[in-house]
C-alpha cells in the first residue's frame, strides 16, 4: 500500500503550484484544527490540508483496494462573508477553482488518477469565506 505520507506530499506539491498561496499551505489532523490554526494567520489566502482516511469501495469484485481521501480547506483573504459581496466571492471560488486545476486529471502515487468529490463553503464566522475541497484516489491494500 502507498503510505498516507506519499499522497499527502503529492497533493501538498500539487497546491503549491497555486501562486496565490504565497507558501502558505498547512497540513492539519481535522478542519478544527485548522480553524483555531488559522485564526493566528493574518496572511491569507491560505490552504490547508486534512486527511480524512480510507474507505471502501462499494463494488464487491474490487475488495483489495479502497479509497484513500483528502479535502483542502481553502481561506480566502476576505471576512465578508455577506453574498452581496460577490468580488470576495469570485477571488475564494477562483482559488478552488485553480487548486482543482492543479490536481484534476493527475496520478497520485498510486497511479490512479485523483478524483475530485466535492468542494462546498464551510460557515467559519471567525475566519471569513471558506471552501472545503474533498479528494480522492484508489489504493490497493
Amino acid at each position: 500500500m502507498i503510505p498516507v505520507q506519499d499522497c499527502e506530499a503529492d497533493l501538498l506539491s500539487k497546491a503549491e503550484k497555486v501562486t496565490e498561496f504565497n507558501s502558505r499551505i498547512y497540513t492539519a489532523f481535522d478542519p478544527d484544527n485548522f480553524v483555531s490554526y488559522v485564526r493566528k494567520k493574518s496572511r491569507k489566502p491560505l490552504t490547508g490540508l486534512v486527511y480524512e482516511g480510507l474507505y471502501s469501495q462499494t463494488t464487491e469484485d474490487l475488495g483489495k483496494s479502497s479509497y484513500i481521501g483528502f479535502a483542502f480547506i481553502v481561506v480566502g483573504d476576505s471576512k465578508i462573508r455577506d453574498t452581496k459581496q460577490a468580488a470576495d466571492k469570485a477571488a475564494i471560488t477562483g482559488l478552488c477553482d485553480s487548486l482543482r486545476t492543479k490536481i484534476l486529471h493527475t496520478n497520485a502515487p498510486s497511479g490512479h488518477l485523483w478524483e475530485f468529490v466535492n468542494e462546498m463553503p464551510m460557515d467559519i464566522p471567525v475566519v471569513g469565506l471558506v471552501y472545503y475541497q474533498q479528494w480522492r484516489t484508489v489504493v490497493i491494500l
